[in-house]
């Protein structure tokens, strides 16, 4: 009736709108997402289940995001169909279903194929949080390695970043805001002493709301580290933590 409705209304300014009452809750969502107003967010890993979402996706014509979308490489044509966005982690692992006889399981080249197949490609860590079990332990495990598992893969380094930066921003639909360093965008940004996606890089400085708030030199954490991006730099007299032979 909705449609009905809708097309009716084109021709006479006078057409009776349909009672609207009981479009609520499951209902009311539903209808944002056949008109357009929502996008659906759904987790699929398996080729199987990623055919059964877009297919959905394609015959009542709604945008969809999916996570996980480990199998996608397998027929990347299918999410391409269906205009599908896709959140991954490239270091998630998944094995091939040996009963199934055919392909299967994860593949590290994933993020690369869907790219060149048109699909938009967000990537995600697997922990979205930070633990202070060891600096060079969890804090290897976050966002700029997997944009370099990606890389590995085959992706490029600049689509890489872009998967980091201004992709996810056009996924939230901020892009106007932020995901890029631009004349009146938010000054949230950090400058690296060495490559973005390479592990022996530190922050040498954070800026947030156009203000420094981190300043590499001035922690004493970190400080000793290639302060002015020496090779070997020499270490300050008094620095935390030691190293290994160190007097105490």
């Amino acid at each position: 009736e909705l449609e009905r409705y809708e097309s009716e209304k084109k021709d006479n300014p006078d057409a009776k709108a349909p009672d609207e009452k009981w479009i609520r809750g499951v209902f009311a969502t539903a209808r944002n997402l056949l008109t357009g107003k929502s996008i659906a967010l759904t987790r699929a890993s398996t080729i199987y289940d990623l055919r059964e979402v877009c297919e959905l996706a394609r015959r009542f014509e709604f945008e969809m995001i999916i996570e996980g979308a480990e199998e996608a490489w397998i027929e990347p044509g299918v999410l391409a169909r269906c205009r599908a966005s896709v959140v991954l982690t490239p270091r998630s692992r998944r094995d091939r279903d040996e009963s199934r006889g055919a392909a299967g399981g994860s593949s590290i080249e994933n993020a690369r194929i869907l790219y060149e197949h048109g699909v938009p490609v967000t990537i995600m860590p697997g922990s979205r949080g930070i633990a202070l079990w060891g600096l060079a332990g969890r804090d290897l495990s976050h966002l700029p390695l997997e944009a370099a598992f990606a890389v590995r893969g085959g992706l490029s380094q600049e689509v890489a970043v872009e998967s980091i930066t201004i992709e996810p921003a056009r996924l939230l639909g901020v892009a106007d805001r932020i995901g890029s360093i631009e004349v009146g965008k938010d000054a949230d940004f950090i400058i690296m002493d060495g490559d973005l996606l390479s592990y022996m890089s530190h922050v040498r400085w954070a800026v947030i709301n156009g203000k420094i708030q981190y300043d590499k030199v001035e922690e004493g954490l970190l400080d000793h580290i290639r302060p002015a991006g020496e090779d070997e730099p020499k270490p300050p007299e008094d620095h935390w933590p030691r190293r290994l032979g160190d007097p105490l």
